[in-house]
């Protein structure tokens, strides 16, 4: 059996972007090179193997885990609110909780980032984000129950 078609015009698109992309890698890669002094390459590449050995560790994992358990034990409809809720939670943590640990460990170029409570702040973000999610499915629920309750000739 063999592969369909490709749209020559599509193959030009994804061979440009490429170019563009792969053209972008090495202009960084230079620029990286050339204001070592700024850049400190060696201390880059060592926060790029520790956040690649990081994710694939402890990350991954865990996030596999959670999968499987939201599969598991949660309803189909609840499922897809609950994985983009803590898909946003998750991110926002990991913002959140390195500048908490680097929270008075270096000293911050202006006085107001000194000043922030990190922790509060990530809080009080993590509840704006579950309940932006249990909106969302109240929302969608209401929707549904609303279509199911209208006779044929109402939709």
């Amino acid at each position: 059996m063999s592969a369909p078609p490709v749209d020559r015009s599509s193959l030009a698109m994804r061979l440009g972007l490429g170019v563009l992309g792969v053209l972008a890698i090495v202009y960084g890669g230079v620029r990286i090179l050339t204001d070592a002094k700024d850049t400190k390459p060696w201390a880059l590449a060592r926060w790029l193997i520790g956040s690649l050995l990081v994710h694939d560790v402890l990350i991954a994992p865990v996030v596999i885990g959670l999968g499987w358990l939201l599969n598991r034990l949660v309803p189909g409809r609840v499922r897809g609110y609950l994985q983009a809720t803590l898909i946003c939670a998750g991110l926002v943590s990991a913002v959140g909780l390195w500048l908490i640990y680097r929270q008075g460990k270096y000293g911050a170029r202006s006085l107001a980032l000194l000043q922030q409570n990190y922790l509060a702040n990530l809080v009080i973000l993590l509840a704006i984000i579950a309940l932006a999610g249990v909106a969302c499915y109240t929302i969608a629920a209401l929707r549904t129950r609303r279509t199911k309750t209208r006779s044929p000739a109402d939709q």
